[in-house]
């Protein structure tokens, strides 16, 4: 089903919304060239990404029958501080290079924010993430009604020789319910948690002692076409790890696969224990690396990542995201209050 949403006829403009993804909205996500200053790369797996939303919907900018501005939002609840709220997460924007630095991203970004926020239930909330350094973005958001939530760092985990670990294995449909209840336990007071949706067995990888389980993690693939990586040290970084025995065999820029991890759990004293899983996902998928997202104000992930050797890339390789959200019947206090906690980013999320 397709809406009309906006119309300008004086400059042949319209905003499109499809419940169903639309090819042409498709091809030129497919085509697009993510990232600013920091990493930029070209989505290979866009379809998959795609698929694995829950329940997303779709814009697009026509400028007479062609597409030249695509949006992507993703319909869920998610828990703010221990409260509900309905939520969209403004998941992916792309704006056609021919058709950049017009307003067109902008006319775009302000018909989503007013379309979405109207259609959201109180309390609600709009949500993206915006990679730092990207200013202009950043910008944009905050003029049109945005705040900034806070910001998520990006830490690489790396092995030249992994092993996989006898005690990690997957996580059972059946231990399901008490895996959920320990991460909602152990981000109590977090920002963005969704665990009833995001939690799936069959990405999840979880360390057991003595048949009970200590650690957890949930590990999605990713699959891009690496055209930067940020600093002096990313530069050099593409030009040589290809060629580093070992590590190298799996770092191909052009056809790069790697693994996204999150909803990160070990119960008290297992923090160490975190990086056996990863180093698992390393050895069988074959992947250079595994990335996470976390934000530096949650005790929950920081007293994970602070027992964690990451290795050599992640010395000279960091990215991070801003938080952006805008919130719909809260009123100000508790706004302020729900902007200071910290936020768990959803392995599931595009970013």
């Amino acid at each position: 089903m397709t809406d009309l949403i906006f119309s300008d006829p004086a400059r042949d403009l319209r905003v499109l919304h499809d419940a169903a993804l639309p090819p042409d909205l498709l091809a030129l996500l497919k085509a697009t060239i993510w990232g600013q200053r920091g990493i930029v790369f070209r989505s290979l797996d866009m379809a998959e990404m795609l698929e694995g939303l829950a329940r997303p919907s779709f814009l697009r900018l026509l400028k007479g029958d062609r597409t030249i501005a695509a949006a992507v939002r993703n319909r869920k609840q998610v828990d703010m501080a221990g409260r509900p709220f309905d939520a969209v997460h403004l998941a992916l924007f792309a704006v056609h290079p021919d058709f950049a630095r017009q307003g067109h991203g902008t006319l775009l970004a302000q018909v989503s924010r007013d379309y979405y926020l109207g259609g959201l239930q109180a309390p609600g909330l709009l949500y993206g993430y915006i990679e730092s350094g990207n200013e202009a973005s950043l910008r944009l958001n905050l003029g049109i009604g945005y705040r900034d939530l806070g910001e998520v760092r990006t830490r690489l985990f790396s092995r030249a020789r992994p092993r996989i670990s006898g005690r990690v294995g997957r996580l059972t449909p059946e231990e399901r319910p008490q895996m959920l209840a320990r991460l909602k336990d152990a981000y109590r007071g977090h920002g963005l948690c969704n665990f009833d949706l995001s939690l799936d067995p069959g990405h999840y990888f979880v360390l057991r002692e003595g048949g009970e389980i200590v650690a957890g993690a949930q590990v999605h693939s990713v699959h891009w076409e690496l055209l930067q990586l940020p600093g002096w040290q990313g530069q050099l970084a593409t030009r040589l790890l290809p060629h580093v025995p070992l590590l190298g065999r799996d770092f191909t820029p052009a056809d790069l696969r790697f693994a996204r991890v999150g909803n990160l759990y070990a119960s008290e004293g297992a923090e160490a224990l975190v990086s056996e899983i990863f180093e698992t996902v390393l050895a069988e998928q074959r992947l250079p690396f595994v990335a996470v997202l976390a934000d530096p104000r949650g005790e929950t992930e920081r007293r994970i990542l602070d027992k964690t050797n990451f290795g050599p890339l992640d010395r000279g390789i960091r990215g991070a995201f801003h938080v952006v959200g805008e919130f719909k019947g809260a009123d100000d206090r508790d706004i302020e209050a729900l902007a200071r906690a910290p936020v768990v980013i959803s392995p599931r999320d595009p970013l």
